[in-house]
């Protein structure tokens, strides 16, 4: 049997390409594809298959392109990480696409509603701050608001700069498919998890 290490992507993360005299497999493509391609055609061994630890964004963010160059070599990952690839996907697919919005309108919704968050956790404050028992839901926005403020300026920079985005009746895409991420999700918000879900998003647009 025989190993080969491929350093791929912004963060350096290890690709590995095994083989022996019959076949060879992949696992963890997480970027430069060409290369990764290049170095399956120097092995001159048949693909079988694409194996994936687990579904962090550095580990499949060249699945995509590599399935296109080979349809019919299976994917593999855990059971868990699959779910929520294939939910993104389905998410997506469900989704009711009826118009191009401008960015700026998109973004100018965002900041009122960042500007409404705002005025109700002043109002928690208020209401809290001579004492008494905070429920755990209001403790936790009070706590955390400072991530709402940081995100939605970057969210609103990055929308407002755009200058179409697919949309329905119920808003933007983006928007409809992090409702759905929330709701499917409750309490298991990673990044990882974020990056997988929208891993699987990505496969349909």
């Amino acid at each position: 049997m025989n190993i080969k290490t491929l350093v791929v992507g912004m963060i350096r993360a290890n690709c590995y390409l095994i083989w022996n005299d019959a076949a060879c497999v992949l696992i963890d493509p997480g970027d430069d594809e060409q290369r990764i391609e290049a170095a399956v055609e120097q092995v001159g061994k048949p693909l079988k298959a694409i194996l994936l630890t687990h579904g962090h964004f550095d580990h499949v963010g060249a699945v995509k392109a590599l399935t296109k160059r080979y349809p019919q070599v299976p994917v593999m990952i855990g059971a868990e990480d699959e779910e929520l690839l294939l939910y993104g996907e389905n998410s997506a697919r469900l989704l009711s696409i009826t118009r191009l919005s401008s960015g700026k309108r998109a973004a100018k919704e965002l900041r009122s509603d960042l500007k409404a968050l705002k005025c109700r956790c002043a109002q928690l404050a208020r209401e809290y701050s001579g004492g008494g028992t905070i429920p755990p839901a209001c403790e936790w926005l009070l706590d955390n608001h400072y991530l709402a403020v940081r995100e939605g300026a970057q969210a609103y920079e990055d929308i407002s700069s755009a200058r179409r985005l697919p949309s329905g009746a119920e808003g933007i895409a983006i928007e409809q498919l992090c409702r759905g991420l929330l709701r499917s999700a409750g309490s298991k918000i990673t990044p990882a998890r974020i990056a997988l879900f929208f891993e699987g998003c990505q496969s349909v647009y």
